[in-house]
């Protein structure tokens, strides 16, 4: 197997070719709407495109930073296929009210220090009269005025008033052809109209960077998100400078399956870096830096955020004793009291490599004994120890070899991470392990090869009971996030509209990729438990680069 090898090959091929029809990278990033309550969540379209406006390919990461200007507040990876991503950014109970400005870009894209800029607004009502980035309003009028804009499409609702838990129906009619739109019904509250997005500066960015870049500083992520680190060393007896040649570095994913990753070390500045594919959400990841030596070393990761902050921004203004915002704020409570859900929890990684396992010994299905090397001798014939170099390693019966045992490496994994040192995994209690995996073949990952495999699973598969020497680092790492799809309830029948359940959704509707059928569609929602003036928009890029959006407005009563 391969993998990494395959990998950075075809990276280079594939970027060689992207290069040479020098193609370049742009973000555009949709919302579901521009102003919001902190608690509540962001809904994001994330689209990239090349210099032609089709889809790029090229990365398969994109970023979304939101700042002032002082720090960036909040930041996300997200997942891209065909250049698109979709997902929800959570927005945190402790930020300050004001105007943020929200980036997305592409790793690729940091080589020209482009990147998609839009203002949003966000409402603390915690601190909301403590802030000094807020400006207090008398009149609804002073604020803002029905959005008007040149629109290349119509949206029309099946009446212009409804009540409560009422199905909406909405006709879209586009004047030019669209792949896909991202439609979004939210209720217009009185926070200010913000700035108008430049439209046309995105498309700018591109033509005035057509020619082929000099340095490529960050490679595309064209496999997936690439991690990077500096190595150093580990506590302060390092003072002699450090040979990065005598080094390797590694990196394995937390859990059943094998996501074990070999870096590349550049031997001049110690960065490590981790080509990585189909690792998504949280994940808890463990480093090491191996050394020919008894020293330590420890690799830093470091972020992959550009880390800008916006250059200006305006004060936020409000209506003084504004009810509409304290409905929302009543609404993220709801949410989290009664409606907490579990999407941010680990995702697995099932078949990160898809190799067939040769053998599966299940160790609840033995008698148990107290030591590995029991284990090994009565039932895991396999497997036999046997020192080289003055050493205990683990030997393996390898595939088709009769009855061979490996004379090369064993790659030993506990929980997916690596334990180069044999007596780690011989010295460990038997009695927390669940299942064996032997694996018979031959392995290449990055430049170290392995004959056999053998991974050991325990019962919580969280490395427990196990001291990680001094050269291992277990943390907590964000994998791009798979994409989020929006739920709204139906109201058909009358037991579900007269459900004492409360629906305060602020956002009744959220499609990134509606389908027009020759142009022309409808699309139906159902109100919730708010009542005021309600706002439906729906935005799409052309194939020339365009963007159209239209806008509708209904009145829940």
């Amino acid at each position: 197997m391969k993998k990494v090898c395959i990998i950075l090959l075809g990276m280079f091929l594939n970027f060689s070719l992207y290069a040479e029809e020098r193609i370049n990278e742009l973000v555009y990033v949709h919302l579901d709407k521009d102003c919001y309550i902190a608690g509540e969540d962001i809904w994001v379209k994330f689209c990239v495109v090349d210099q032609y406006f089709q889809a790029s390919s090229l990365s398969k990461v994109g970023y979304v930073e939101i700042c002032d200007v002082q720090k960036p507040y909040i930041q996300k990876k997200l997942a891209l296929i065909n250049g698109q991503g979709t997902g929800k950014i959570s927005i945190p109970a402790t930020i300050p009210s004001g105007i943020y400005e929200l980036t997305g870009y592409t790793r690729y894209m940091k080589n020209r220090d482009i990147a998609f800029r839009r203002e949003i607004a966000i409402v603390n009502m915690f601190e909301m009269a403590n802030q000094d980035r807020i400006d207090f309003i008398e009149t609804v009028s002073e604020i803002k005025s029905r959005e008007k804009e040149t629109s290349l499409m119509d949206l029309s609702t099946d009446k212009p008033l409804y009540t409560n838990r009422e199905k909406v129906t909405v006709s879209i009619d586009a004047t030019t052809e669209i792949d896909n739109l991202v439609i979004s019904v939210s209720r217009n509250d009185t926070i200010e109209m913000l700035n108008p997005l430049n439209k046309a500066n995105w498309q700018e960015q591109l033509q005035s960077s057509s020619s082929l870049l000099s340095e490529i500083q960050w490679a595309p992520e064209y496999e997936g998100h690439i991690l990077e680190g500096q190595i150093t060393g580990s506590g302060s007896e390092i003072k002699r400078e450090i040979n990065y040649d005598l080094l390797s570095a590694d990196m394995g994913i937390v859990g059943r399956d094998i996501g074990y990753t070999k870096g590349q070390i550049d031997s001049q500045s110690g960065r490590a870096s981790f080509y990585t594919s189909k690792i998504y959400g949280i994940q808890d990841m463990v480093t090491s830096v191996n050394s020919l030596d008894d020293t330590s070393y420890r690799i830093d990761i470091q972020s992959p955020y550009s880390g800008k902050v916006a250059e200006s921004l305006s004060q936020l203004c409000v209506q003084k004793e504004d009810s509409s915002l304290m409905e929302r704020y009543i609404g993220v409570q709801l949410r989290q009291i009664m409606f907490e859900d579990s999407l941010g929890h680990r995702v697995p990684i099932e078949n990160y490599y898809a190799l067939p396992i040769h053998v599966t010994y299940d160790l609840d299905e033995y008698t148990r004994f107290d030591s590995m090397d029991e284990t090994f001798v009565e039932f895991v014939k396999r497997i036999i120890v046997r020192r080289v170099d003055g050493e205990r390693r683990l030997k393996v019966l390898m595939e088709g070899k009769g009855f061979k045992f490996n004379a090369g490496n064993t790659l030993v994994l506990l929980d997916g991470v690596p334990l180069h040192n044999h007596e780690q995994l011989l010295s460990y209690n038997p009695h927390a392990i669940k299942y064996i995996y032997i694996y018979g073949g031959k392995y290449v990952f990055g430049g170290d090869v392995f004959d056999c495999m053998v991974s050991f699973v325990t019962y919580r598969r969280n490395l427990s009971h196990i001291q990680l020497p001094a050269n291992y680092q277990l943390i907590s790492y964000d994998f791009p996030e798979l994409p989020e799809y929006f739920e709204t309830p139906s109201y058909e029948t009358e037991e579900n509209k007269t459900s004492r359940k409360p629906d305060f959704r602020h956002t009744l509707y959220w499609e990134p990729s509606f389908k027009l059928d020759n142009n022309i569609s409808t699309v139906s929602f159902y109100t919730s438990d708010l009542k005021g003036e309600f706002k439906i928009v729906a935005e799409g890029i052309t194939k020339e680069g365009k963007i159209i959006r239209g806008v509708s407005f209904f009145e829940v009563k």
